[in-house]
């Protein structure tokens, strides 16, 4: 598939790359499918962190942190200051705050395209699951989870209370289908020039996981709308993945960059010591 920047200058999330994946998928087991899928997250992480040295970007704000992991780690490798918001008040008690730096803002809120209060679903089997969501999964019912009332807030409104004028910024989104409203409550920061949102790292579904979620084509075409491109996807689910996009006007400086990661998914395969060779798992495949 590709994407059309504007009338002017073609950028192209590589189908290529899609293609060959698959082919690699069949000729694997489930187990070492999965092992695949996870690498390319690993290899989609690891393009985005050196795209955040790169671009010189100062500010880092993960949504949807669970742990904080990310923003505790590049606030003590680098000079980046993070902000770290976690919806689920379980979580954030008994992990996100494990992960306090001087440099990090912790936040227990949720985000949404308004201010206000929104139901927040956890399962009932496990209060710090990590696909507790403002949205119901399509295929579960009220009866598996318990609700509350949860604050939330938009974006823009903690970007303009935190960051300075002339500052540049990445988002890091999971949010278990919730990235439409995240995106639309930071709207006025996705546009703004004197303070930049640069890279975004989101996850999105090209299948129905969440209750009203948007797809991911939705989410694409309304980022290219203003002024993002796509530039890296991973394969970590058949069903839900994460791409990143930058600002158009940044793509020909990290074009090589990104040529090296997409070379890197082509030759992408499973080590020996890496594989599952379980005879649970070879009775599995064939």
């Amino acid at each position: 598939m590709s994407f059309s920047a504007n009338k002017n200058i073609k950028f192209e999330l590589n189908n290529k790359i899609e293609i060959t994946f698959n082919n690699k998928l069949s000729n694997l087991s489930p187990s070492n499918s999965t092992i695949l899928r996870n690498k390319t997250a690993t290899l989609l992480d690891e393009l985005y962190f050196e795209l955040l040295d790169t671009l010189n970007i100062k500010y880092f704000i993960e949504c949807g942190a669970y742990d904080a992991k990310n923003s505790y780690n590049l606030a003590v490798k680098s000079s980046i200051q993070a902000i770290a918001i976690e919806p689920n008040p379980n979580t954030f008690q008994e992990l996100t705050l494990k992960n306090n730096h001087p440099n990090v803002r912790l936040l227990n809120c949720g985000l949404s395209d308004k201010s206000g209060e929104l139901n927040f679903y956890t399962p009932k089997d496990n209060n710090l699951a990590m696909n507790s969501s403002f949205r119901m999964k399509s295929n579960r019912d009220l009866d598996n989870y318990n609700i509350n009332k949860i604050k939330v807030l938009k974006l823009d409104n903690i970007i303009e209370e935190n960051l300075p004028k002339n500052s540049t910024f990445a988002l890091w989104v999971d949010v278990e289908g919730l990235s439409d409203k995240v995106l639309f409550g930071c709207k006025n920061y996705l546009i703004n020039k004197s303070v930049e949102c640069q890279l975004i790292k989101i996850e999105v579904e090209n299948q129905t996981i969440w209750q009203n979620q948007s797809s991911d084509l939705y989410l694409i075409d309304y980022l290219k709308s203003l002024n993002y491109t796509p530039i890296f996807r991973d394969f970590e689910y058949e069903e839900q993945y994460n791409i990143i996009f930058i600002k158009i006007s940044l793509y020909e400086k990290v074009l090589e960059l990104i040529n090296h990661f997409e070379n890197q998914i082509n030759t992408l395969q499973l080590s020996t010591t890496e594989q599952d060779n379980s005879i649970i798992e070879k009775v599995r495949f064939y």
